[in-house]
C-alpha cells in the first residue's frame, strides 16, 4: 500500500518521503520541512496513536490518520488526539489525495503562507507494508 500511495500522490505533485516506522518519520523531519503526515495507525514499533501523539507534541503539521478501524470511538480517538482528517481502508488513492488537499488547503489559510500550495506539498507518508 505504501509505495502504491506513495506513487500515486507523487504523480499528483506532491514531495512524498516514505517512512515505515516513527524512527524514521522524525528523522525526515530533521532533515527536511514537512507540511502534512498521513499516518497509518498499523505502523510496526511505536503504535500510531502513539506516534500521533508524539508529533502533535512536537510540531503543528497536519495530520491525517488512516486506519482500518471505523469504530466511533477510534474516530473520536484520533482526531482528539489531534489529527486534521481520518480515512479509513479501503479507500481510493483519489479521495484521499483529494482530503490530503484539503487538510492542506485549510492549513495553507490558517498560516497565510505564500509558499504553501494546495497542489504540492512536502509530505511525510507514515504507512506499514
Amino acid at each position: 500500500m505504501r509505495d502504491l500511495v506513495s506513487e500515486y500522490l507523487a504523480k499528483n505533485d506532491l514531495r512524498v518521503s516514505a517512512v515505515t516506522c516513527g524512527r524514521d518519520m522524525f528523522e525526515v523531519f530533521d532533515r527536511e520541512p514537512i507540511d502534512l503526515v498521513p499516518l497509518d495507525l498499523r505502523l510496526p514499533g511505536e503504535g500510531g496513536m502513539q506516534l500521533a501523539r508524539s508529533l502533535r507534541e512536537r510540531a503543528a503539521v497536519p495530520i491525517v490518520l488512516l486506519t482500518g478501524r471505523d469504530e466511533e470511538a477510534d474516530r473520536v480517538m484520533g482526531l482528539e488526539l489531534g489529527a486534521d482528517d481520518y480515512v479509513t481502508k479501503p479507500f481510493s488513492p483519489r479521495e484521499l489525495l483529494a482530503r490530503l488537499r484539503a487538510v492542506l488547503r485549510r492549513n495553507q489559510a490558517r498560516r497565510r503562507s505564500p509558499n504553501a500550495t494546495t497542489r504540492g506539498g512536502r509530505i511525510a507518508f507514515a504507512a506499514g507494508s
